[in-house]
């Protein structure tokens, strides 16, 4: 019994590594993942490596290939117009649960904006998800805001390339000043519509990111 709850620690401790990698960016898209090499780094044996990639690849994080192993599945125009409606929706339906927001919540959403707009790199994508996390900090449903976090998590993958390569988020933070605007005025219904505008217009911004990536000269 010991042995398998040691087991499903390695396992569960190579997935997080190696979902926090691949988000980050660390392990760039079509990169190769050796199970030998995974295991030896992170001081564990092959089958819980094994393990962990059979899981993320059911996850969407990770591809295999007959006779030639996992890679980290790579970046898709496709996927992200998947990802960014779903969220937006799911976060409108989050704030339409929440009813009401005090002034202290939009000084503060004001605050974190502020700080967005001057930001770059890592430290973008860091306060926009803290400027969303609080938006929607009242709603009740705590299973709602799990898949938030889920959908928001394959968002990241890609906007942590994205802002790596210099992507601009001042339409962005103009955006999260519109809403809070609404917020102020109680107009909930146009805070929703915008709310989901400004997850379409970073969808938006991805794909071009992408389609001219992928017809760039290599």
């Amino acid at each position: 019994m010991k042995t398998a709850v040691h087991k499903m620690s390695a396992r569960a401790q190579a997935r997080s590594i190696l979902i926090e990698r691949i988000i980050l960016g660390d392990l760039l898209p079509g990169t190769r993942l050796n199970e030998t090499s995974l295991a030896r780094e992170l001081q564990v044996s092959q089958t819980p490596v094994r393990e962990a990639l059979l899981g993320l690849e059911g996850q969407g994080y990770v591809t295999s290939l007959t006779d030639r192993g996992f890679f980290v599945k790579p970046l898709s125009v496709q996927e992200v117009r998947g990802i960014y409606p779903v969220l937006g929706e799911l976060e409108a339906l989050a704030l339409s649960s929440i009813a009401g927001f005090p002034k202290t919540l939009l000084r503060e959403l004001e605050g974190i904006n502020q700080e967005f707009a001057e930001s770059m790199g890592e430290q973008s994508i860091e306060l926009d998800n803290d400027w969303h996390r609080l938006l929607l900090s009242n709603c009740q449903n705590a299973y709602l805001l799990e898949c938030i976090d889920r959908v928001r998590n394959d968002a990241h993958r890609y906007e942590n390339m994205f802002f790596r390569e210099g992507g601009n988020i001042e339409k962005a933070s103009g955006q999260h000043d519109a809403i809070v605007d609404l917020l102020r005025q109680r107009n909930y219904g146009r805070a929703r519509t915008a709310l989901r505008d400004n997850c379409l217009h970073g969808m938006e911004h991805l794909c071009a990111w992408l389609e001219a990536k992928t017809h760039a000269p290599s």
